[in-house]
């Protein structure tokens, strides 16, 4: 849309024109070389043909069309004056508009005049700048006298075309650096805003990457010790002996920390998770599935809610699961913290 702007601007050619300027500027742009290709044209990647630079020409000039033989006679003009608007994609052509018939032609047949554009542009301004008068101005003060009350007044303004004496000059100067009023300062407290207040707590708060980082503090433990309550309360695995030729998958603690809208601390949040990268498709799994709000959703949701005047209530979910049956019998090592048996797997 900036070439377009920039091709009708330009060549002051009329806005409802710009069905065709845009369609130039897509033609031009496909032909272009970009730094992204390696300096080669869309067009080239798609066709694998070299290009002609010949047959462009500048948007909104002058150009004659050749009038085919049932529109002219012996003595008639061979050719009609046109606005140049483009080419044409199913034929090969150039598209012009002949304004004294109202009317577009796609011809071959065209001879361009570069350098003159069909529609009036805006003339240049002169390069000789007008003289204007000069005028000084001046700040005039009246004297203060001992004891007489005065109104507080602004300084009037005085034009002068002519520069003041030398001695006038001083006098203005000293009243000036007299009379001149104190700068205005703010007595408002300034603070950090509260957005900032998220970065300062994170920046305060210490996150263990792993287990032997984290059983050294309370919080972190105790935080553990609730996602462990949480998978047996929601019956997640069985604890079995390790069977036979089984290679279990392993799992790692994921720490983070909640915070409130004010940007103070929520609560710790320990995260037991998988690790699926010894996972083989078709024997440990067949489909993967994550459940993900769109923002769009949301939005409409609480569009018909407030449409429809309906109360919206905020809830925090410490855990969540996916209610389902597995196939497969999926093997886990017991996280750290559950119990030192060696012996024994979590299986889903």
């Amino acid at each position: 849309m900036d070439i377009t702007r920039t091709l009708l601007i330009e060549s002051s050619v009329p806005s409802k024109f710009w069905i065709e300027a845009l369609s130039t500027v897509v033609y031009l742009i496909n032909r272009l070389s970009s730094h992204v290709l390696n300096f080669d044209s869309l067009y080239y990647h798609l066709h694998h043909k070299s290009l002609s630079y010949y047959d462009l020409h500048t948007f909104g000039c002058v150009c004659f069309v050749h009038l085919p033989s049932h529109e002219r006679h012996k003595l008639s003009t061979q050719s009609a004056k046109c606005v140049f608007l483009g080419y044409n994609i199913s034929h090969k052509g150039f598209v012009c508009y002949d304004l004294s018939c109202g009317k577009f032609c796609i011809s071959r047949n065209v001879v361009f005049f570069e350098n003159q554009y069909f529609f009036p542009t805006h003339l240049a301004s002169s390069s000789v700048a007008p003289i204007l008068p000069h005028f000084e101005v001046v700040l005039s003060f009246e004297r203060f006298k001992p004891g007489i009350v005065y109104e507080r007044r602004r300084p009037t303004l005085q034009l002068l075309e002519t520069d003041p004496p030398p001695d006038t000059a001083l006098e203005i100067a000293s009243e000036l650096s007299t009379h001149q009023p104190a700068l205005r300062r703010s007595t408002r407290v300034s603070h950090t805003p509260d957005r900032y207040d998220f970065s300062a707590t994170l920046s305060t708060i210490i996150v263990p990457s792993c287990y032997s980082q984290a059983v050294q503090h309370e919080c972190w433990q105790k935080a553990m010790q609730e996602e462990l309550q949480a998978l047996q309360d929601n019956h997640t695995w069985d604890l079995v002996s390790c069977p036979p030729a089984v290679k279990p998958i392993g799992c790692k603690w994921v720490y983070s920390i909640k915070l409130r809208s004010d940007g103070t601390l929520d609560r710790y949040k320990a995260r037991l998770v998988a690790l699926e990268n010894r996972q083989e498709y078709g024997v440990d799994y067949e489909e993967t599935f994550s459940p993900v709000a769109k923002m769009t959703t949301v939005r409409t949701i609480i569009a018909i809610a407030a449409s429809q005047g309906w109360p919206l209530h905020q809830m925090d979910v410490k855990n969540a699961f996916l209610h389902g049956d597995l196939k497969e019998d999926i093997y886990m090592a017991p996280p750290p913290g559950l119990f030192s048996s060696s012996t024994q797997l979590c299986v889903s």
